[in-house]
């Protein structure tokens, strides 16, 4: 669910691109999951960086190392913390 902010910024759009943070894959609060088939786990000493792949596109999370991945994840996503950019400059919205 978008918040109201959200949703007053997309109102006149037909498309957007979606953008999230690294580190906002495993959130506290999260009011949407996905799951994701791990390509690469990279431990880090203080965090692991796993990559995956989202509609084709190479993608990359980071978190704490003390949680367990094997092949696969359910990411936690905060839908308020989705950043939104647009799909002809980039530039964000």
């Amino acid at each position: 669910e978008l918040n109201e902010s959200q949703k007053y910024i997309l109102k006149d759009r037909s498309s957007v691109l979606l953008g999230i943070r690294a580190e906002s894959f495993n959130e506290p609060h999260a009011n949407f999951n996905f799951p994701a088939a791990i390509n690469i786990k990279e431990m880090l000493g203080n965090e692991q960086v796993i990559y995956f792949n989202a509609n084709n596109k190479e993608c990359a999370a980071i978190l704490p190392p003390s949680l367990k991945i094997d092949n696969e994840i359910l990411f936690k996503i905060n839908t308020g913390n989705i950043l939104f950019f647009d799909p002809e400059t980039g530039m964000r919205i």
